[in-house]
């Protein structure tokens, strides 16, 4: 029996699967070992115990954003064993779930989007060539985070056409100053430019919201996937699903076609970890 968790920025889903079926779900918030502490790590699993308790676990995989290096690895790895110490533990960063998710044991190129973004190329064991992520400051791409901080420089910098700016003041009622402290002074600051996606997706028929989500998108295929050199981008996360027509609209402009689409990896990685 395995315990499998995907963490991103915004939640972790963390699901109990045995021969290709799950068993049981649980949601907590995201966990990653460069802007969670030790302590926030340690309260969720202990609340995860308890959700898994009636089970015994003997693998615990954990694909998580920032999870990328050897030394994140082992942070998470020492808190696990902590709440798991009988479980084998195998910890690596999203983009490897996303691949064993979307590609199982064939090669292919994979992308993610959803709060943050990453893309690599697979061969069906490990990633073997992956853009260095800058994080949602100087990356990100595409992301739920860059259409969130381009929606918000459209409301503030008054761009954004006056009945949707309207529209979005009376949403959100996010004054100035409130803006710069979300940003730039408490943490968390990638879920906060997130959280404004469902005003796109609300608005996905409006001119105006159209070009900054196709911004968005075309910044992330210069940046991240054509160094690549694939044809055929696999996808996995919530902004990608939403917004697969003006994705394959901009492949398509670079010659590219989109293969899988999945909101989140957890059936795929039930079926091919459990």
């Amino acid at each position: 029996m395995v315990l499998i968790a995907d963490s991103g920025s915004t939640k972790t889903i963390w699901v109990v699967a045995e021969r290709g079926k799950e068993l049981l779900r649980h949601t907590s918030i995201g966990l990653n070992p460069h802007l969670t502490s030790p302590e926030c790590f340690g309260e969720v699993l202990a609340e995860v115990r308890e959700q898994v308790k009636r089970f015994e676990i003997n693998d615990v995989y954990f694909f998580g954003a920032g999870c990328g290096s050897e030394e994140s690895q082992q942070k998470v790895a020492d808190s696990i064993s902590l709440f798991f110490p009988q479980s084998r533990r195998h910890i690596a960063g999203d983009m490897l779930g996303a691949c064993i998710a979307a590609c199982g044991e064939a090669e292919g190129m994979v992308g993610i989007i959803g709060t943050g973004s990453n893309a690599c190329l697979y061969d069906g064991r490990r990633i073997v060539s992956q853009p260095l992520s800058l994080g949602y400051i100087l990356g990100d791409e595409g992301s739920g985070n860059h259409i969130g901080k381009l929606l918000l420089k459209g409301y503030f910098s008054q761009v954004m056409p006056v009945e949707l700016r309207e529209q979005f003041g009376e949403t959100f009622q996010v004054s100035y100053n409130q803006m710069l402290e979300k940003v730039y002074r408490e943490p968390n600051a990638n879920r906060y430019l997130a959280s404004f996606v469902p005003f796109a997706i609300e608005n996905k028929g409006c001119d105006y919201v159209q070009n900054i989500v196709r911004e968005a998108f075309e910044s992330y295929f210069v940046a991240q996937i054509l160094p690549l050199g694939g044809k055929v981008l696999n996808l996995v996360g919530s902004v990608a699903y939403t917004f697969q027509k003006e994705l394959g609209e901009v492949a398509n402009l670079h010659g590219i076609s989109l293969g899988t689409i999945l909101k989140d990896p957890i059936p795929g990685l039930v079926t091919n970890l459990s």
